[in-house]
């Protein structure tokens, strides 16, 4: 999910049609894919305002990600794995269900 100055600079580069489809489709497909992920009880969450996430595995191996450098805005992970960078407007249930061992 865009964060408040995500949202803005938006705003500012868009007339308000266009702004509101963006924000649309940034809330929308998000949506879609945490309703999939919840529906197979798949722990998720939105992180608006986190700057650095730092995921740890099983063998205390670290992946830090700076949420402005990534290219995507999902990131699936599991603690035995490297997580995986994904777009929400391209989540592939099947896909993301094999990942987490649930099909």
């Amino acid at each position: 999910m865009p964060d408040d100055k995500k949202i803005e600079e938006i705003q500012m580069a868009n007339s308000e049609e266009n702004y509101n489809e963006i924000i649309a489709d940034l809330t929308w497909y998000p949506g879609i894919a945490s309703e999939v992920l919840d529906s197979f009880s798949i722990h998720n969450q939105y992180l608006n305002n986190q700057h650095v996430l730092i995921f740890v595995g099983k063998k205390g191996n670290v992946f830090p990600f700076d949420k402005d450098s990534i290219k995507g805005n999902m990131i699936l992970f599991r603690n035995d794995t490297i997580p995986i960078i994904s777009d929400a407007i391209s989540f592939e249930r099947e896909s993301t269900l094999l990942f987490f061992g649930k099909k």
